[in-house]
């Protein structure tokens, strides 16, 4: 996982915001606040770019059981289509009807495949996954960071309710701090980490810092009367 480019542009960003609390008079919590709300929104617009199109994910899927290849249908897709028609899951990939009698009668009834199914429910679920990512960074609750601890928090939520992430700015010890969490808040929240972990992700995360700082470059040329490169900034 390259992250060399993220590097770079936050030492940029860490020099700007610099510049920014100087330029702008305020303190360092409100600056590292409002800045960590923009990144947060400029992440879901670079996040939201990575989203494939509709019905994008089921037809590829589609188009590759025509060659041959199989789909990966997780456990909790088999256990809830079990319970909703009332089958009993054997293994990963095996379930059958229950009879009244409780017996195991066989992987079809009424024209209902059971396996055919629960296919279907995985591209369903698939399917309503396109946006995780832009949904990971829809960051809500920022507040000014200019209250008595100089902490700032906001979190992004799934559709569903699950946290995908949290982010926030604290004053510490030795200074002030901002952070974007992602896993380890629900199994959503792990699947944004592995999207975001691609090339496009980390790509998308790099354009997302870069964006807010050439967004402070011309306030700080007006107000500091200096050039961007003066700033050691690019223009």
């Amino acid at each position: 996982m390259n992250t060399s480019r993220i590097e770079a542009n936050l030492q940029d960003l860490q020099r700007a915001l610099g510049l920014y609390v100087q330029a702008s008079g305020k303190s360092v919590e409100e600056v590292f606040a409002k800045k960590s709300s923009q990144l947060g929104y400029q992440l879901r617009l670079e996040f939201r770019t990575l989203m494939p199109g509709k019905g994008s994910v089921r037809n590829e899927r589609l188009e590759a059981l025509k060659t041959g290849e199989g789909v990966r249908v997780r456990p909790s897709v088999y256990a809830a289509v079990a319970e909703k028609f009332g089958a009993a899951p054997l293994a990963s990939s095996v379930m059958k009807w229950r009879s009244k009698g409780g017996q195991l009668v066989g992987t079809n009834r009424k024209g209902l495949n059971l396996q055919a199914l629960a296919v279907q429910a995985e591209f369903n679920l698939r399917e309503s996954g396109r946006g995780l990512l832009g949904q990971s960074a829809g960051f809500i609750g920022w507040r000014a960071g200019n209250d008595v601890s100089g902490t700032s928090q906001a979190k992004a939520d799934s559709r569903y309710g699950a946290w995908l992430a949290k982010a926030g700015v604290t004053k510490t010890g030795t200074g002030t701090e901002a952070k974007f969490e992602w896993g380890g808040l629900s199994s959503m929240s792990d699947e944004a980490v592995h999207g975001i972990a691609r090339t496009q992700g980390l790509a998308a995360v790099a354009r997302a810092i870069d964006a807010v700082t050439s967004d402070m470059v011309p306030y700080l040329a007006s107000h500091l009367d200096m050039t961007a490169e003066q700033m050691g900034l690019r223009a």
